[in-house]
């Protein structure tokens, strides 16, 4: 296991990156700190394991009083008042003397040792290209953890937790594909991400999410809309992970996807075209949410191809007004125009 997890944190997809400019990351003054809470969590089981007489609050002071403004933040919801020390040691003292916790740490940290897995090194390049076209934006506190699983994953997960301070990073949600731990109805296509060469961009879609506004339900926005968000998004996350991260990594597909993707362009944008200002959800779902192909289309279709196809339009757009800068574009919510002065003409290949 261990190395396998060493295996796919060096793992880069074959293939450039879409277009994105490389910058001289030299001459950005930024270190990125990563706190390993998930290994003091597993120093703690250990020490439980071997003295199981342990005080809850010595234990707290030992290994997780450093990290009290995060765990305040990530489990009450950064409610502080009233939160006593008392309570974020019971907490985590729950967790780390339980035997699933502490079976699951040990399975994480000698899959994920501290020597092999360096989210540090893995993030640097891109945060410093999001302080770059972001400068007035803050860096958050990045912190990794692990927590339990949900009994489905319709319950969701908290692979990337990001609070006010800090962007915490869920480890028990990069362990591969065929983890057992996992959900037992968590998608197989889902499960392909989880690892730690996708950790870049699982960071780089949770910070689209953030910088790109959705569009407003008030104004009845039509695929369209949901189409040029998505490749707002995409044009964000290929900036800031740069050309040397894979479009197959970006996109999370395979590279039989996006050779999918790029052979049958054309043809997919004439299947979007007759319903790009529909007011319909489910034409939004087929076409941008997450599946194992594009059902619009057929089993064998890459997926979310309205993804795909927003993230080519809004790139023929930013290569005709190289002047407009990312942070103001992706803040953009005219959709209409982006996709009129995009003057976009995929290739059509048969």
């Amino acid at each position: 296991m261990k190395t396998a997890a060493a295996a796919l944190f060096l793992l880069w997809f074959a293939g450039c990156g879409g277009g994105s400019e490389d910058l001289a990351l030299d001459e950005i003054d930024l270190e990125v700190k990563v706190l390993r809470l998930d290994v003091d969590m597993a120093n703690a089981a250990r020490s439980l394991q071997a003295d199981s007489t342990v005080d809850t609050l010595v234990l707290y002071q030992e290994h997780f009083a450093g990290y009290r403004n995060f765990i305040t933040e990530w489990m009450f919801l950064g409610q502080d008042s009233g939160v006593t020390d008392a309570m974020v040691a019971g907490m985590m003292y729950g967790f780390v003397a339980d035997s699933y916790g502490q079976d699951l740490l040990d399975t994480i940290q000698q899959a994920l040792p501290s020597g092999s897995f360096d989210p540090s090194a893995a993030l640097t390049p891109l945060f410093k290209r999001y302080r770059y076209y972001f400068p007035d934006r803050s860096i958050p506190e990045i912190v990794t953890f692990v927590d339990g699983y949900p009994p489905t994953a319709q319950a969701g997960f908290d692979q990337l937790v990001v609070t006010p301070t800090y962007l915490g990073i869920g480890v028990h949600y990069l362990m591969g594909g065929k983890f057992p731990y996992y959900p037992p109805d968590l998608p197989k296509y889902v499960r392909r991400r989880f690892n730690p060469a996708h950790l870049p961009a699982l960071v780089a879609h949770r910070l689209a999410d953030i910088a790109v506004p959705a569009p407003a339900l008030d104004e009845n926005p039509v695929l369209l809309d949901y189409i040029i968000q998505e490749g707002l998004q995409m044009h964000f996350v290929d900036k800031v992970l740069g050309p040397d991260i894979s479009d197959t990594i970006k996109m999370y597909y395979t590279a039989e996807q996006l050779e999918w993707a790029q052979f049958y362009e054309g043809k997919a944008y004439l299947d979007l075209l007759p319903h790009l200002y529909e007011i319909d959800y489910e034409q939004v779902r087929r076409y941008v949410e997450d599946s194992p192909f594009t059902s619009q289309l057929n089993r064998k279709s890459a997926p979310r191809l309205g993804q795909f196809l927003g993230w080519k339009i809004v790139q023929a757009y930013a290569e005709k007004h190289p002047e407009e800068q990312l942070a103001g574009l992706v803040a953009r919510t005219d959709y209409a125009q982006i996709y009129k002065a995009a003057g976009y003409r995929p290739p059509r290949n048969e």
